[in-house]
């Protein structure tokens, strides 16, 4: 089941509209901490049931719900869905981070509060799953969004900043065509639900880590991982739902080193562009890229 990046894309466009709703208020009675938290906590509820009836909506309606099981999805497509869960739990942290600071909470409220909305809420999500008789809770699942919390949340204890960005690309395949009730049928659908086009990146700051000034603040070394020729969640199937024969394809996975961007850190002291540069800090920037797939390095002018 492919959610990871409609929940990354969903979450960041709620919290781009809250923040930008926020940075326009310049009342007087804005200092107010009482109304932040207001506006913060009915933002919260509107979009975590607003998400949540969409994602039941697209995903689970459709299916019979059990009682509360769980199942072991450890070894699904390549492990590309745990980093999609890490990677959706470490910005919707980041999301949570800086409403709270913004709303007036202390440093270490909205650390360790704001950054575990995105356990919090994606806990909601396993629920989803683990009352659907088609799939179940996953522990695994669980494990990777902890992981994704952590990250955000130690880094900001550790440096008071974020020197590790994960980020998300998505790049056309032919893989669909042969099952695209489940990788997509077009090409919104497979952004979201074709995993061989995903690529998931641990993106750092360069300037961060070393006293040179001639290194800029936003260009960021990215690391990438991929994979490909996946007809199925575990294993290829032979046969399409209609019986018809499908090619044998064999299952790869890719890494990649690259090149990246931080446009919140372009923008200087603007805090509207910052915030929704950072809303959207979720999405790798097109660069040139070298790939290793089977042993063998290929040299990418742009990838995405």
């Amino acid at each position: 089941m492919t959610r990871s990046a409609f929940q990354i894309i969903l979450t960041s466009f709620a919290f781009a509209i809250f923040f930008c709703t926020a940075q326009a208020q310049h009342t007087p009675t804005d200092t107010l901490s009482k109304k932040k938290k207001i506006i913060l906590a009915s933002s919260a509820v509107i979009g975590y049931t607003s998400s949540m009836v969409v994602l039941n909506g697209l995903w689970y309606s459709d299916f019979k719900r059990s009682p509360l099981h769980s199942f072991n999805d450890f070894n699904h497509w390549k492990g590309l869905d745990k980093v999609g869960h890490a990677t959706t739990a470490f910005h919707v942290g980041f999301a949570g981070y800086h409403s709270m600071k913004w709303a007036g909470y202390s440093e270490d409220q909205s650390i360790y509060y704001g950054g575990s909305v995105g356990f919090v809420y994606l806990l909601g999500v396993e629920l989803l799953d683990g009352t659907s008789a088609e799939w179940g809770f996953s522990w695994s699942d669980l494990g990777a969004n902890a992981v994704g919390t952590s990250l955000f949340i130690g880094q900001q204890k550790l440096w008071e900043e974020q020197r590790f960005l994960l980020r998300f690309s998505s790049s056309q395949t032919d893989f669909p065509v042969y099952r695209s009730a489940l990788l997509g049928a077009t090409r919104n659908e497979q952004i979201l639900k074709d995993y061989n086009g995903q690529t998931y990146w641990l993106s750092a700051h360069v300037a961060d880590f070393t006293k040179s000034r001639k290194i800029p603040r936003w260009l960021m070394l990215s690391a990438g991982y991929g994979a490909d020729g996946m007809l199925g969640a575990e294993r290829n199937p032979s046969f399409d739902h209609e019986g018809n024969a499908l090619p044998t394809f064999q299952r790869r996975t890719q890494f990649y080193l690259s090149l990246d961007l931080d446009l919140s850190r372009l923008v200087g002291k603007n805090k509207l562009l910052s915030g929704i540069f950072g809303a959207f800090g979720f999405l790798k920037i097109p660069a040139p890229t070298v790939e290793w797939r089977n042993g063998v390095c290929y040299l990418h002018p742009v990838y995405w």
